[in-house]
Formats: structure tokens, C-alpha cells, sequence
């Protein structure tokens, strides 16, 4: 094996991006080895790491056992059903509906911070549509090149995005409308969009 393809295959193993540092493995001896490993480097150039920001994720086992990995001094890393990296939420379950779950928590938030502007009737249906499939739905898709959606995510994404919809279009949830014809004005649903755009992401990679 060359030097180049060592490389190669170290990186499905660890991925660091500015500060943040993923360090993969196929059971918890290696993993150990590992973190001992990244963090003598690390100290070797000045940096220190710090065990209070850094978690253990178990995923593959039905019987979710517990491990336990040490920094060098001793101190036990704690170990998460979840955490978030790059703002993506990553689960021991392995599947999306946790990070579909914060993006749609994230994006109501936010939402406030723009209703004021797509709500207003002032401003045409059709620009306030175009500002929403622009902004608040790219934040609501970050990352769904990766996702594995189910039927229960993707009913999620749906149903906030037709509520979102309904508050740009002024349409009360009383009003018993058919989502076709809330989407008249040549919007896509999200699902589809998903679709689409991890269609491209597999083709351009």
C-alpha cells in the first residue's frame, strides 16, 4: 500500500474541519487508540482537548451498550445518544429523523425573524413565495443530500412547509383548501426537491 492510499483510507476514518474533530472506529479498543493517538499530536503543537466539548456516539448495536473512552490523563469522554456536527445532528440510531427533527425546530425559529416580511399584504404572493424557496427552505433542506428520509420525515418536512405556505398565502387553517391548490403558484414540494438535489449531489460526486 502507497503513502497516497494510506491517506486515502485514514480519511473514512477521521475528518477534522477547522476545530472540530471526528475520530471513527470499528470498536471501542481502536477507538481508544485513536483519541490517545489525536490527542498526544495535538499536545505535541500546543493545542489541548477539551474532554468537556468531546462525546462518544455508539451506532450498529441493538443492544446499545454502554463504552467507555479515556482521554491520557484519565477523564472518561461521556458518551451521547446524539450529538451535532457542522450543524448536522448525527444519532446512535443512525437514521435522519433527529436531524430532520432540529431542522424543522430551527427553521420555526427563524422563521419569526422573516414572517413580517412574506406575511405582509402589501408585498405580491409571488415574491414572498420566492423569497421562502430561497431562504427559509434551503435552511430547512441543509444537508439532505445525506438524508435517508422515511415517510414519517418527509410528512414532517411537508406539513411545515405547507404551514409556512399557509401563513405567506394568508390561507387559515380553517379554510379547507387542497395542498395542490395552495401550490399554485408553481411550487414544488419539499420532498420532491430533496429528491432532485441528492439526484445531482450522486451524479456531481
Amino acid at each position: 500500500m502507497d503513502v497516497s492510499e494510506e491517506i486515502r483510507n485514514e480519511v473514512l476514518w477521521e475528518l477534522l474541519y477547522a476545530d472540530d474533530l471526528v475520530i471513527t472506529a470499528e470498536d471501542e479498543e481502536d477507538q481508544q487508540r485513536r483519541v490517545g493517538e489525536w490527542q498526544e499530536s495535538l499536545e505535541r503543537g500546543g493545542l489541548k482537548v477539551n474532554v468537556n466539548k468531546a462525546e462518544v456516539l455508539l451506532t450498529g448495536r441493538e443492544d446499545r451498550d454502554r463504552i467507555v473512552i479515556q482521554e491520557r490523563r484519565g477523564s472518561i469522554i461521556k458518551q451521547a445518544d446524539k450529538f451535532k456536527y457542522l450543524e448536522s445532528t448525527l444519532s446512535q440510531e443512525g437514521g435522519c429523523e433527529a436531524e430532520v427533527d432540529s431542522r424543522v425546530k430551527a427553521v420555526l425559529r427563524k422563521w419569526r425573524d422573516v414572517a413580517g416580511v412574506v406575511c405582509d399584504k402589501k408585498m405580491p404572493i409571488k415574491l414572498n413565495v420566492k423569497i421562502f424557496s430561497t431562504v427559509i427552505r434551503q435552511a430547512l433542506m441543509y444537508g439532505s443530500e445525506t438524508w435517508v428520509l422515511r415517510r414519517r420525515e418527509e410528512v414532517n418536512l411537508e406539513r411545515t412547509e405547507m404551514r409556512m405556505l399557509r401563513w405567506i398565502m394568508l390561507i387559515s387553517l380553517l379554510e379547507r383548501l387542497e395542498k395542490d391548490e395552495i401550490r399554485r403558484q408553481d411550487f414544488i414540494k419539499i420532498s420532491e426537491v430533496i429528491r432532485e438535489a441528492k439526484l445531482k449531489w450522486f451524479k456531481d460526486g
